[in-house]
């Protein structure tokens, strides 16, 4: 998460500049499938993403592939 990295521990809560005002958790559990913009899928469409549930998400524990080095961590 660039200059905004935090030390490595659950959980991590992120922000993402394209989604204002909702949290996200970072989810490091590599078995859990996670949504790209089209499928649903277990290994990251693109090196540097991670796994992200977000607070704003209609299905609670649903998780959305997201670039790390675009979130924002906030603990």
């Amino acid at each position: 998460m660039g200059e905004n990295k935090t030390a490595s521990r659950e959980p991590r809560h992120v922000t993402h500049p394209e989604r204002p005002g909702q949290t996200g958790t970072v989810i490091r559990d590599d078995r859990r499938k996670a949504w790209t913009p089209d499928d649903l899928t277990a290994d990251a469409p693109d090196a540097g993403m991670v796994r992200v549930r977000w607070s704003d998400s209609f299905d609670p524990q649903a998780l959305f592939w997201e670039y790390e080095r675009e979130l924002v961590a906030q603990d």
